[in-house]
């Protein structure tokens, strides 16, 4: 019987072999070919921990990742701190309290190198991006644009994190000069302290000797700073570091040797502990 004849027989006319079934009866059997699996994906070397880690002491929550301050200078490498004090969510929703951020960054290129956070909420959320940031080697910078979960009980428009990105750009690019708390012996020795508060914040805590001009009254003052100075560097401070940034910037462009209190007086009262009541003098 010819090949045409048989396919005919088998219902095929168009002369084509049918497949073969496996099993068939009187059919030899056909094993189906197998897919080739893709090589397995070789899994980077192991990353050093980052020493990742939380805690809850009564109400307040304290978590920390990568370096400290002290890890940083037994190691003798160079660094930057930037504190923070944002609030968790956003300022108008019931709820809202300060989280206190400490991000330790690379001067030169920006590479995050630690990060330590305490509050009563949003804690947990704020290390554990930092700690991813710093396991995928972002930079300081690459914060300012990460697409966090936003809604008014979870977070800001601008979130904690994203503020570490934009306050660390600043510093890099030098827009902003930044002091620090465990400098002010030598800063009030050396320097005009200008703290841009308003004068209900003044009378309830200032350092004694400091010029006293809110931020949005300077322009209109700088005469006032500059004889007060008499030229010598002006040391700017207000309650969390935003307003003294924003002072910093207008001294700066009237030709003024300016910084701006990295976190501010709350960051200079939490460094002082006991010695704040003798130094952070209130109004009679």
């Amino acid at each position: 019987m010819g090949r045409r004849r048989r396919d005919r027989q088998r219902g095929r006319g168009d002369g084509r072999r049918p497949p073969r079934r496996a099993g068939g009866a009187g059919e030899p059997c056909r094993t189906p070919r197998r897919r080739r699996d893709p090589a397995p994906r070789q899994r980077p070397p192991a990353a050093v921990p980052l020493g990742t880690a939380i805690v809850r002491a009564g109400s307040l929550t304290a978590a920390l990742t990568g370096a400290n301050r002290a890890g940083l200078d037994a190691a003798g490498i160079d660094y930057v701190t930037l504190h923070l004090h944002p609030n968790q969510h956003a300022g108008y929703f019931p709820g809202a309290a300060q989280m206190h951020l400490v991000v330790h960054i690379s001067p030169t290129d920006g590479r995050l190198l630690g990060a330590q956070a305490v509050g009563t909420d949003g804690v947990d959320k704020r290390i554990d991006v930092l700690a991813t940031a710093m396991r995928a080697h972002l930079f300081v910078t690459d914060l300012i644009d990460l697409d966090l979960s936003y809604s008014p009980p979870y977070g800001q428009a601008k979130d904690a994190v994203n503020l570490v990105g934009m306050v660390g750009e600043n510093v890099l690019n030098q827009t902003l000069r930044l002091w620090y708390a465990d400098d002010l012996d030598a800063v009030r020795a050396e320097a005009l302290l200008l703290d841009v508060r308003g004068p209900a914040e003044v009378a309830t805590g200032a350092l004694p000797g400091a010029l006293a001009i809110p931020h949005t009254l300077l322009r209109e003052r700088l005469d006032e700073v500059r004889a007060a100075a008499a030229g010598r560097p002006v040391r700017v401070l207000c309650a969390s570091g935003v307003r003294s940034a924003i002072a910093h910037r207008i001294l700066v462009q009237a030709g003024f040797d300016s910084a701006s209190l990295s976190g501010g007086m709350q960051t200079l009262r939490a460094h002082l502990g006991e010695r704040a009541a003798d130094v952070i003098v209130a109004a009679a």
